[in-house]
C-alpha cells in the first residue's frame, strides 16, 4: 500500500485518509491515487534491477495496466490507438500477459539476439525430440518456426520458451512456456491442433 509522509515523519496509507474531490474533467481522487501506487511499484521494480527490460519497455507496461485495472473495451482500443498497435495485435498481447505475465508480453512483443549456441542446441533437442526434418525449422533472433505447420516458439530473455501457433492474423501466443525447447514445441503443437479442431 502507497504512503505518504506527514511533518512528524510518520507515514499514512492513501487508503486510510479521506481524498479530496478532483476538479471537474480530472480523474477521480482514488483512480489518481491507483495511479500514484501502481507507479511506486514499477519504480520499485526498476530499482530492484532483476528483469528491468520486463517493466522498462511502455507497451508492456500498458499491457500490465490494461489487464490489472480490466478496463472497458473503448479504452482499451484507444490504448491500442495510442500504441499504434492494431486491435489483433493489442489481443493477442493481452492473451501473452494472460498466460505468462509481464515475460510473457516482452516476447511476444520483442525480439533479441540470444546465444547462437542456445539456439543451435534448442533445435537438436527439437529435431531428436519430434523427429522435425532440421531443414523444417527456421531461425531469426530468438524465434525457432516450422512454417509448413504453423508453429513457432520464442526463447525469453528470462530463458524460457513459448509456443506459438499460426492463425489468420499472425503468430498467436499459446499456453505451456517451458525452460524446455522440446516441451514448448509440443505445447505449440497442441495449440494449432486446437485451433483446426
Amino acid at each position: 500500500m502507497t504512503a505518504s509522509a506527514t511533518g512528524g515523519g510518520e507515514r499514512i496509507p492513501f487508503a486510510d485518509r479521506d481524498l479530496p474531490e478532483t476538479p471537474a474533467g480530472i480523474l477521480p481522487a482514488q483512480v489518481l491515487a491507483e495511479i500514484a501506487a501502481d507507479a511506486a511499484r514499477r519504480a520499485a521494480a526498476l530499482l530492484d534491477g532483476r528483469n528491468a527490460a520486463l517493466h522498462d519497455d511502455d507497451v508492456v507496461d500498458l499491457i500490465r495496466l490494461v489487464q490489472v485495472t480490466q478496463c472497458d473495451a473503448a479504452t482499451a482500443a484507444a490504448a491500442a490507438e495510442r500504441a499504434g498497435l492494431s486491435n489483433a495485435a493489442f489481443s493477442r498481447l493481452r492473451v501473452a500477459y494472460t498466460f505468462a505475465g509481464l515475460e510473457g508480453v516482452h516476447t511476444a512483443h520483442r525480439a533479441h539476439d540470444p546465444d547462437p549456441g542456445v539456439m543451435y542446441a534448442a533445435i537438436e533437442t527439437i529435431c531428436s525430440h519430434h523427429h522435425v526434418p532440421e531443414d523444417a525449422l527456421t531461425v531469426d533472433q530468438n524465434r525457432i518456426t516450422v512454417s509448413t505447420l504453423g508453429i513457432q516458439i520464442r526463447l525469453s530473455i528470462g530463458a524460457t520458451w513459448f509456443p506459438y501457433s499460426s492463425s489468420g492474423q499472425g503468430w498467436a501466443p499459446a499456453r505451456g512456456q517451458s525452460s524446455s525447447p522440446a516441451a514448448a514445441y509440443s505445447a505449440a503443437v497442441q495449440a494449432r491442433r486446437a485451433r483446426h479442431r
